[in-house]
């Protein structure tokens, strides 16, 4: 069960990339307007990451784990049954709430199997990079044929994974704790200006009067929000266990890989090499094997 939720996170994280230029067309979106659904899309990321994963401390890793595969199921419906440009912008947001699968299913695999964690979390690892590369293989070669039947790619996967999460174990870690919402609104406000100046950061200039004002405004709220954080008896990340090197750099990676896809993404790269399938780009959108 815990596999199909998997897959469907790969998919919906490796399918949309190499459609875009082709949906974007179809619709009326140019290369600005598919860079800003990528912005969208990336700042919902980043803050539903903290949200979903506390919420799940509070009220249950499965409860919380089924709303954000319902939040996905439905972006990938509304996406694909009625592509336009506020459709995509709306589905691609629900779609961030696939940065909720991994933490929620680790704590619903810590509490029902803690002696198996470390192999449990290597296997669906090994999962999502295979379905990444595989859902952006599936979504090409469906695009080659029709331009918009790729973005059917994920609802099954989607459907699926609603499924597995109710036929999931309710994890058994206690519920405690309040919501800070204080430090909630700061980390949402000081991550999103902060992903929003990295994004918009090499059009507007990195010197420029925009980008610094925006990286000061950053830093005043996740200052804020530290400040806040560690005044709290029930902080909204438990700021310690950053002391830990590895856990440090798995959130860094976290944080800077959306970014990298973002600046990498096909908006961009489609209008220098214009002779270039969705298939092809499918294809090189999956993971590279580690050396």
């Amino acid at each position: 069960m815990r596999g199909l939720i998997v897959v469907c996170s790969g998919v919906v994280q490796g399918y949309l990339t190499p459609l875009l230029p082709v949906v974007g067309a179809h619709v009326g979106i140019g290369g600005v307007g598919q860079n800003n659904l990528y912005l969208l899309s990336q700042i919902a990321f980043t803050v539903l990451t903290p949200l979903l994963s506390r919420w799940g401390d509070m009220w249950g890793h499965r409860r919380l784990l089924l709303v954000a595969v319902t939040m996905v199921a439905t972006g990938s419906l509304l996406i694909a049954a009625r592509p336009t440009p506020a459709t995509l912008a709306v589905g691609m947001v629900l779609q961030s709430a696939v940065v909720g699968f991994f933490p929620l299913l680790a704590g619903i695999l810590r509490s029902r199997s803690p002696e198996h964690g470390r192999i449990g979390m290597s296997v669906l690892v090994g999962a999502l990079l295979l379905s990444i590369g595989a859902g952006g293989f599936v979504a090409g070669t469906l695009s080659d044929e029709h331009a918009l039947a790729g973005l059917w790619t994920a609802v099954p996967f989607a459907a699926l994974a609603v499924a597995a999460a109710i036929a999931l174990p309710t994890s058994t870690a206690p519920r405690a704790g309040r919501f800070n919402l204080p430090a909630a609104l700061l980390l949402t406000c000081g991550l999103g200006v902060l992903m929003w100046g990295l994004t918009e950061g090499g059009s507007w200039g990195w010197t420029s009067a925009s980008s610094l004002l925006t990286a000061v405004a950053a830093a005043v709220l996740l200052t804020a929000w530290v400040l806040v954080e560690q005044r709290s008896p029930h902080p909204l990340v438990n700021l310690r266990m950053l002391r830990d090197p590895r856990l440090a750099a798995v959130s860094a990676h976290t944080f800077s890989s959306p970014s990298a896809r973002s600046g990498s993404s096909e908006p961009t790269r489609s209008t220098s090499v214009p002779s270039r399938t969705a298939t092809d780009s499918g294809s090189a959108s999956a993971p590279e094997p580690s050396p």
